[in-house]
């Protein structure tokens, strides 16, 4: 492989690309969301600067705004993690910076697409290290050459809880029309919503689901018709799940900055993690639709 630019670039070569695991902050993701919930839980806007009459702030729509951030810098924090798994998938760890500024984002996100279905096999084939021992290779992205001191139970179970988190990320993150409203021009606006039903002819109406947060945008589908589309969403627990992608990129990063730089800092363990737990929401989570052109 060549860098179509400079035709010097080789594969499994060590080069100064290597410092991006020196210097890469990763704590940066884990930083914002810990500050976007404490902005949430301290908020008041008597210790914001002051406004002009003409830009009076919504307290409403500013913790609204708040919770966005969080949902969106999930969906971040999933493509920083696919990225860097498909670029370590080539085995010349000392280039992902490469390999993550040249992606092919398209093909990636189809990629993404099929591991939402459940497509992992790839990710459990058996690899060999640099110094010939035979692993998985989910485990060699997450741990690289360093064992993660459990027994064989523990490692198994270990393995499971990051693969199963794996397919939860890649579903949340192949219905991502909305992050897509957010990137582009902003083109969504936020609401809480309500869902009732009643039976033909009858005015009587129930309440079968109700969250507080919600982004109403538009779609347009094959046929060019165009609907509206409703998706709720809980930022306690798009919090908690992005917690934990971001500790699995926590552990790319640290377990090669230890080969290559000799530090001693810990890699995370998932074997105790409770997914379920931590996929729980508090609140209905729907998605609806309705064309209106």
């Amino acid at each position: 492989m060549t860098n179509k630019q400079n035709n010097v670039f080789k594969i499994n070569t060590i080069t100064p690309l290597v410092n991006f695991y020196k210097t890469y902050q990763v704590e940066y993701w884990q930083n914002k969301l810990l500050l976007l919930k404490k902005s949430i839980t301290d908020y008041s806007s008597t210790n914001l600067p002051s406004q002009d009459k003409k830009s009076q702030i919504n307290d409403e729509n500013f913790v609204r705004m708040l919770k966005a951030e969080i949902h969106f810098t999930y969906f971040q924090i999933i493509e920083t993690l696919f990225e860097m798994m498909f670029g370590l998938e080539k085995k010349d760890d000392p280039n992902l910076w490469y390999y993550l500024t040249f992606s092919d984002w398209r093909k990636n996100y189809d990629r993404v697409d099929k591991i939402a279905e459940g497509e992992i096999s790839w990710l459990n084939s058996e690899t060999e290290t640099i110094n010939k021992i035979k692993m998985p290779l989910v485990q060699y992205i997450f741990y690289f050459l360093y064992d993660t001191g459990l027994n064989e139970s523990e490692k198994k179970d270990n393995l499971d809880v990051i693969n199963s988190a794996v397919i939860l990320f890649a579903k949340d993150f192949s219905d991502r029309d909305d992050y897509n409203a957010y990137k582009h021009s902003l083109r969504f606006f936020q609401s809480p919503v309500s869902i009732y039903v009643a039976p033909e002819g009858s005015q009587k109406y129930e309440v079968i689901g109700r969250t507080p947060d919600a982004f109403i945008y538009l779609k347009k589908d094959q046929n060019n018709l165009i609907s509206e589309v409703t998706k709720s969403f809980d930022a306690e627990r798009d919090f908690n799940i992005s917690m934990l992608c971001n500790n699995l990129i926590y552990n790319i990063i640290v377990a090669r900055r230890r080969y290559f730089f000799k530090t001693d800092e810990l890699l995370y363990n998932y074997n105790k993690v409770n997914l379920q737990s931590l996929n729980f929401t508090g609140s209905s989570l729907v998605k609806i639709s309705f064309s209106i052109l």
